[in-house]
């Protein structure tokens, strides 16, 4: 089972579009984007995506610590019936880049072993028993962003602009990366395309090799991946040990806005939906 659990969720925004969840034996972290129109499909909710997270916090919250099926079917599930459940609101829509999305990242033990799954760029740590740290990510949405930041760099050289100013002018490149949700060549997303969970990164470790594991939102992720707040994932996994998750996230924040004009460290905006989770294994040994 999980213990020692520690786990938070931080926002500068006015809406949290992460979600986090915790089961004895399960735990996920999800992360929600809402359209590019402008549009807003949802107006009970604080957006779109922040509905679309819950919604399917609420799926795994009512299935995952029960259910006996292979995750990525599980997933499906859950993506056709909260896709269906936005359908609902929204009716059909033209433009992909018009409709929420969400990624995550989930782990369960079973049978004696430590299962995953992992859709887009959040991030799963886990530490084994002999001190070894391995990283779980999905690089390919982040490497279409990295194309899109080095536009908005051009953009902001050419205009001789502070790149936080530059977001606007790159917005028919992201509509673009967006589209390329659920496609060949593109990324995956816990949308529109229940099948689209059979490419996630999915498999398996042997619980009693396991010491701790660290889920983490890309957000958080930022860390150590872009402000080099420490030297890697194995020194993150050792803060997040130590540290409670809001004092991690108020370091994380020290820094972005010591960078407010984004120059230091280029990004999309200032501050992004920050969520971890970790977690003990039940019958991990120690150092």
């Amino acid at each position: 089972m999980l213990k020692s659990i520690k786990c938070g969720s931080f926002s500068t925004a006015d809406v949290n579009e992460d979600v986090c969840g915790v089961f004895s034996d399960c735990a996920w972290v999800l992360d929600g984007s809402t359209g590019l129109s402008g549009h807003h499909h949802i107006p009970q909710a604080g957006s779109d995506a922040q509905w679309y997270a819950a919604a399917f916090s609420d799926f795994l919250s009512e299935t995952l610590p029960h259910s006996e099926q292979p995750l990525p079917l599980l997933f499906m599930q859950g993506v056709s019936k909260v896709w269906h459940a936005f359908h609902s609101y929204s009716g059909d829509i033209e433009n992909k880049y018009d409709v929420p999305c969400c990624l995550g990242v989930a782990i369960r033990l079973r049978d004696g072993l430590l299962e995953y799954i992992l859709i887009g760029d959040c991030s799963l740590l886990i530490c084994f028993n002999d001190g070894t740290v391995t990283e779980l990510y999905d690089s390919t949405l982040s490497a279409l962003d990295e194309n899109t930041l080095r536009l908005m760099r051009e953009n902001s050289a050419e205009k001789a602009m502070p790149l936080i100013e530059c977001r606007k002018d790159i917005l028919p490149e992201l509509r673009k990366v967006r589209s390329l949700m659920n496609t060949k060549g593109g990324y995956i997303s816990l949308a529109n395309r229940p099948s689209s969970v059979l490419d996630a990164k999915i498999g398996a470790f042997p619980l009693k090799e396991v010491r701790d594991v660290c889920l983490l939102s890309d957000g958080f992720s930022q860390y150590y991946r872009s402000f080099g707040l420490c030297s890697g994932p194995n020194a993150f996994m050792e803060r997040a040990r130590r540290l409670a998750p809001e004092t991690l996230y108020q370091q994380l924040l020290a820094a972005q806005q010591a960078d407010s004009d984004l120059s230091q460290h280029p990004r999309f905006k200032l501050s992004d939906d920050s969520t971890l989770v970790y977690a003990e294994i039940g019958n991990a040994q120690a150092f």
